[in-house]
């Protein structure tokens, strides 16, 4: 049997665990194990436990895909190979809709970190992707959180949608309509006597981080005034980053204000020099309070697309700087490709640089600003400290996108070093 399989039991809590027969292949197909079982699932791990061979355990994060047919449920791992469970018997409907919910849960954990669940309602869910062409429905859990919403299908992988990236919520004849800036339509339906209650806290949900966002720009720009700062909250949702030329719509006053952010924020320096490689209406800026997990405090970003005329710099890149309060930061540089991310285009184009920055953004917002996934080689993330990225960069598109088009990273150790530094990836490409 390989070697990339653990083989070491659970002491965890048994939630379920009931006879079967299992088979382990290689990606090519290779036979590797197989016969009855027992199989256990538990909160974190399924383990199969051979009447003759080795023990098999798995955490929920070593599972890639499930699907479950013909009474049989094929689960395709982080090994490269596949694990085949059957002979359940009656308790097939059952262990299939606990390995999900478990796995769920688990990658729940990874998504959220420490947020705080305010709602929870069963109904079923209808999911399409104009962008991806995908689609699929089902019987859930729908779970409100304090900046998302959170769908756990029964026999689906998790979905969550923070609602800084919702366009459009209606509801009509019991059925609640979500649209998400990028293309994604969700529809909620039989949810029963728990219809009115959770549109009602849903919309609340939604109306207590817009005004969260309307305060703090308040309070970061009081001269604006409230008028002002609700309409700026719409584009800078949740630490949205914007570019200029739409703040500046808004109001001219702003963004000189977000620039002395920048400065106070410690980074006026990096700012000036790569601004002044950029077309200054496509620079874009955020800002973000009170954070989860390991950020805290306030946290500043902002994104440059690099053009110009300077020699030997390459111009068909994107420049971002990502600071916390405490002045931790680094930059980060992304080639620009086009739509099919086979070839380089210029930055003037404005379709480019638009689909850029909205990539960026909902990454950053759905990995709540951390920016390992983005830029970890796949050595460092089999760290153990990093394997909840995995699922992430698995499931979301845009941050394989992000991934492959990323070509270095900047640290901050002095003014000298990070000018040399950021000329020799932008001179190498």
């Amino acid at each position: 049997m390989s070697d990339d399989i653990l083989n070491a039991g659970s002491e965890k809590q048994c939630i379920m665990k009931c006879n079967a027969a299992y088979m382990l292949k290689t990606q090519d197909g290779t036979l590797l194990s197989q016969g009855e079982c027992t199989v256990q699932l538990d909160e974190e791990t399924l383990t199969i436990m051979p009447r003759f061979g080795d023990l098999i355990s798995l955490h929920f994060r070593d599972i890639i895909d499930i699907s479950d047919v013909d009474y049989q449920v094929q689960m395709s791992l982080e090994s490269d190979q596949t694990l085949t469970v059957f002979d359940l018997g009656y308790n097939f409907e059952d262990f299939v809709i606990k390995l999900y919910r478990l796995r769920n849960q688990v990658l729940l954990k990874d998504m959220l970190m420490d947020e705080t669940k305010r709602f929870e309602a069963e109904g079923e869910y209808n999911y399409s992707d104009v962008m991806q062409k995908a689609g699929h429905n089902g019987e859930c859990s729908i779970q409100l959180y304090e900046t998302a919403l959170v769908i756990l299908p029964k026999r689906q992988d998790i979905k969550r949608i923070p609602y800084s990236l919702i366009e459009v919520a209606s509801e009509g004849d019991y059925r609640i309509t979500v649209k998400t800036e990028l293309g994604e339509e969700y529809i909620f339906s039989m949810l029963g006597r728990m219809y009115d209650p959770f549109y009602k806290k849903f919309c609340e949900l939604m109306d207590v981080l817009a005004q969260k966002v309307q305060t703090h720009l308040v309070e970061v720009f009081p001269e604006m005034g409230v008028q002002i700062a609700a309409r700026l909250a719409r584009i800078m949702k949740d630490g949205k980053a914007a570019r200029k030329s739409d703040i500046d719509n808004i109001s001219p006053n702003i963004w000189g204000k977000l620039e002395e952010r920048l400065a106070a924020a410690g980074v006026d320096e990096e700012y000036n020099f790569l601004s002044s490689l950029g077309q200054k209406d496509k620079i874009c800026i955020g800002i973000k309070r009170g954070l989860m997990g390991d950020l805290t405090g306030e946290y500043t970003w902002f994104m440059v697309p690099v053009c110009g005329n300077q020699p030997d710099i390459l111009y068909n890149t994107i420049a971002m700087e990502a600071v916390d309060s405490e002045g931790r930061g680094a930059t980060y540089f992304f080639r620009l490709v086009d739509e099919n991310g086979l070839h380089s285009c210029d930055c003037s184009s404005p379709d480019a640089v638009n689909s850029f920055i909205k990539e960026l953004n909902y990454c950053m917002l759905m990995l709540n600003f951390r920016r390992e996934p983005i830029y970890l080689s796949e050595e460092s993330l089999n760290d153990s400290k990093y394997l909840k990225y995995k699922y992430a960069i698995r499931k979301l598109l845009y941050l394989q996108h992000l991934r492959r088009t990323f070509i270095g990273r900047v640290i901050h150790r002095s003014a000298e070093q990070w000018k040399n530094d950021v000329l020799k990836i932008l001179k190498s490409g």
